[in-house]
């Protein structure tokens, strides 16, 4: 496995799990991620751009004012 981020907990400046990383070797178009989740790497990068740029949800406070 290619490494290519820290883990979230590891984010956060606590002890964390693996780093997140994309399975190598891999003879496919669309790398294998691995992170939370384990998904085709095209469709992790359109789940993450759906959410704003954030892989995880995030909590809102309320709507302010």
């Amino acid at each position: 496995m290619l490494s290519v981020a820290p883990d979230h907990f590891h984010k956060d400046n606590v002890s964390g799990g693996a780093p997140y990383g994309i399975v190598l070797p891999d003879a496919c178009a669309d790398a294998h991620f691995v992170g939370e989740v384990g998904m085709p790497l095209v469709s992790y990068l359109n789940w993450v751009f759906r959410h704003g740029g954030f892989p995880r949800p995030t909590v809102t406070t309320g709507s302010g004012g």
